[in-house]
């Protein structure tokens, strides 16, 4: 990419940076990993609390769920990235932000789960 584009990449908010990658990832498909990445986190939630490991914090299941998304997607944004730019923390941090209230959402749920389980 050009000095111009690499210019404009890195000074994106994450609201411009989302636009970005969708402009890269259907919706539909960004969509499909990262219920894909939920459902997968959540599942490592449960394992961990039935293997008697303490209950996962909510920065432990978002990082998980945005970097299970981010692999997800990894290949199809590597080639048109900037080269020698933070695109992968950009982009993670950006994704992270754009599902925030989605994650949080699922980790009550499986929390009211497990106290559920509990009782």
């Amino acid at each position: 990419m050009g000095f111009f584009i690499y210019k404009v990449f890195i000074n994106m908010n994450p609201k411009e940076h989302i636009n970005f990658i969708l402009r890269r990832i259907p919706y539909h498909e960004l969509e499909k990993e990262f219920k894909e990445s939920l459902d997968m986190a959540s599942e490592t939630f449960f394992n961990a609390y039935k293997n008697g490991k303490d209950i996962m914090s909510i920065t432990r299941f978002t990082n998980l769920t945005i970097s299970i998304t981010l692999d997800g997607i990894h290949h199809e944004l590597y080639t048109v990235m900037p080269e020698n730019s933070d695109w992968y923390i950009k982009t993670y941090n950006s994704l992270r932000e754009y599902y925030q209230d989605r994650i949080e959402s699922r980790h009550k749920q499986l929390h009211k789960l497990i106290s559920k389980i509990i009782e």
